[in-house]
């Protein structure tokens, strides 16, 4: 089965592995200059949860879930110390071998994080941040989406996860590789990526009130923890947030999402961003549409699902071609610093308390950026092109339902409201008027199942405006 995202491994390459020149190998490429007034540090954290057994080995005996964490932390300017590797040489080697990267190219990238130095001076307690990378790819990968917000006082704990990253490798030297095949779906195993997170929230937890010999013992302000990742870590942000209340603001990098995120109603501060090509995404449309509170969703033009890695600050020379086509054509620079201004804005916002609208201005001062605000009380388009307002289905329950289902609306006041519902080929099944409606319980005339498109009207806005929704009932 053919999977509806890019896997970046398991690309077997025959042949000679492309090589740097002498020149380009001297040539040093540092990841973008902190912004905020930390440097920072940086440690491993090798987890293993003994209470899971890891599914996707389940013909090896006794085999548990293990987790690599890599942290980035605040630390004093100037602190001296040996700078973190951008990759490792297990992984530089598979990513050459599996990925076709030049040889020698991770070598003269400079990262600005120094290993196992002592987190910055004082007693202030940081805000958490977790990350989780695409599937099929490493936090390594993501380095100038990470240390700028460490320098801004955030505490970062970058996941890899065995058998979903391309390759996790752990202090030891073992390691475990990409664990899926063509004909496998991921997404069966999505639980899996967010029982992580939450574990590795627990040994947060573990080492900020008890582990007195670690750096980070008690200066982890875990009251105010919050996720983000990309593509399948963007859409296990969402649904961290959703089932671990200490996760207080998610963000979903260009993520179609799994779990329940999208089919329930949703309070968490939510910030999804998407590339030009990923405006229509039903599970994003309904995540989108469920959520009662705050809610950003971005589309960065120009953009393709790579642009948001270090892939789109790599010299073109080092990109092999079939990455070069997911790259985009914005500027690199201008996409970073949005990425970052926004994430920042957005986590200084809900873990912070700073005001909401630095995450809006961040947004006006690109062109290539469309930002939509949801407040659960209908949705403000931000686009100047739309400035109509629509009324929403917050919910619709039981679906798919068998006898009758309850729909539950946000509609704009003094509005008339017409809710139409047809099948999927087009056919009209109903017109209810639920003007000044909060629910609505119904039932089909026909006792034929199947699945139903139903359409909110508001007066006053275009049909081009309407909110659609998908239900299904069961014969």
């Amino acid at each position: 089965m053919k999977l509806p995202w890019t896997i970046l491994s398991y690309i077997l390459v025959t042949g000679l592995t492309p090589a740097l020149s002498q020149s380009q190998r001297n040539a040093v490429i540092t990841l973008p200059a902190l912004t905020g007034k930390y440097g920072i540090g940086t440690t491993v954290l090798p987890l293993i949860d003994s209470s899971r057994p890891e599914t996707i080995t389940e013909l090896i005996p006794d085999d548990v879930r293990e987790i690599m964490v890599r942290i980035w932390y605040p630390a004093d300017t100037g602190a001296s110390g040996d700078t973190l590797e951008y990759v490792d040489s297990i992984t530089e080697h598979f990513l050459v071998q599996k990925d076709s990267f030049p040889s020698g190219f991770f070598s003269t990238i400079k990262t600005h994080a120094i290993k196992n130095i002592p987190v910055a001076g004082g007693s202030e307690k940081f805000p958490v941040l977790l990350f989780s990378p695409g599937l099929g790819c490493i936090c390594q990968l993501y380095q100038a989406f990470i240390e700028d917000l460490v320098s801004h006082g955030y505490i970062v704990a970058g996941m890899n996860h065995p058998y979903f990253a391309n390759i996790a490798v752990f202090p030891d030297g073992h390691f475990m590789e990409y664990g899926f095949d063509s004909l496998d779906n991921p997404a069966e195993h999505f639980h899996v990526v967010v029982d992580d997170a939450k574990f590795v929230i627990a040994r947060l937890k573990y080492i900020n009130d008890s582990l007195h010999s670690h750096t980070l013992f008690r200066r982890m302000n875990l009251e105010n923890t919050g996720m983000y990742g990309h593509s399948f870590g963007g859409a296990a942000s969402v649904e961290t947030a959703l089932q671990a209340p200490v996760v207080k603001a998610g963000v979903n990098i260009d993520g179609t999402l799994f779990g329940t995120s999208h089919l329930t109603l949703f309070d968490d501060p939510v910030y999804i961003m998407v590339n030009e090509n990923h405006q229509t995404d039903f599970t994003i449309d309904s995540a989108w549409h469920y959520l009662t509170g705050d809610g950003f969703r971005a589309v960065v033009k120009k953009s393709r699902h790579f642009s948001f890695m270090d892939l789109i600050l790599y010299p073109e020379n080092a990109l092999p071609g079939r990455f070069l086509q997911e790259i985009g054509t914005i500027d690199s620079i201008a996409l970073v610093q949005f990425t970052l201004k926004s994430l920042l804005a957005f986590f200084n916002c809900y873990l912070k308390s700073d005001s909401r609208d630095s995450i809006l201005a961040v947004a006006k001062q690109y062109d290539e950026v469309v930002l939509q605000l949801s407040d659960a009380i209908g949705v403000i388009d931000l686009d100047p092109s739309n400035t109509s307002s629509r009324g929403v289905i917050l919910t619709n329950q039981p679906n798919p339902f068998k006898h009758r289902t309850t729909f539950h609306f946000n509609l704009p006041a003094n509005r008339k409201a017409v809710l139409k519902i047809g099948t999927i080929k087009g056919q009209q099944v109903d017109i209810v008027d639920v003007t000044s409606m909060k629910s609505l319980c119904w039932m089909p005339k026909s006792p034929a199942g199947g699945v139903y498109i139903c359409t909110l009207l508001v007066d006053g806005a275009p049909e081009s405006a309407a909110y659609r929704f998908k239900i299904i009932r069961l014969r």
